[in-house]
């Protein structure tokens, strides 16, 4: 089993409640913005660096490193990039720099956000997430950022909201 996490956010209360829940699953996959608003980033980083078989860059991993216009943020997200960005040791900076924002295998594409030209997108809608189906091969695409579990299908009905503390279980193929 694959636990897909993302938007830990610098959150370490949040994320050990989360690693306690999901304790013994095969994989964990990260999509991004382990740090940002939180008052721990070196905690979370530190945390999970060695659990992690997929980890990609969100919008604030990445603007904890300087990467991305921070005039593009609300006032928030860059004062909490900001606070991150001098928190942050030379290590776990590194440690983002090397992040992807994407990631594909044979049967999944993997995102912060949109995995199109706009790759900070918040897939919100059917229609965004229709728009974006054509934007990769695999027969799956995960993303992040948004913050509310969802899932997207060309086939009805469409959207799923998945319930609170249930797995979701994909077909493979």
């Amino acid at each position: 089993m694959i636990a897909i996490i993302s938007d830990i956010h610098s959150n370490i209360q949040a994320l050990k409640a989360v690693l306690k829940e999901i304790d013994g699953v095969d994989e964990i996959w990260s999509l991004g913005d382990l740090v940002g608003y939180g008052p721990n980033p070196n905690e979370v980083i530190e945390t999970l660096k060695n659990k992690l078989s997929i980890s990609l860059a969100g919008n604030h991993d990445k603007g904890a490193i300087g990467k991305i216009d921070m005039s593009d943020l609300t006032m928030d997200a860059a004062q909490a990039i900001s606070f991150t960005e001098k928190e942050l040791s030379p290590e776990n900076k590194r440690y983002l720099e090397e992040l992807p924002t994407l990631k594909t295998n044979k049967r999944f594409t993997l995102a912060h956000g949109a995995p199109g030209k706009n790759e900070w997108e918040y897939i919100l809608s059917y229609e965004s997430a229709l728009y974006n189906f054509d934007q990769y091969e695999t027969a799956w695409c995960f993303v992040g950022h948004t913050h509310i579990p969802a899932v997207f299908s060309k086939k009805a009905p469409h959207i799923l909201v998945p319930e609170e503390d249930k797995a979701i279980k994909l077909d493979p193929t």
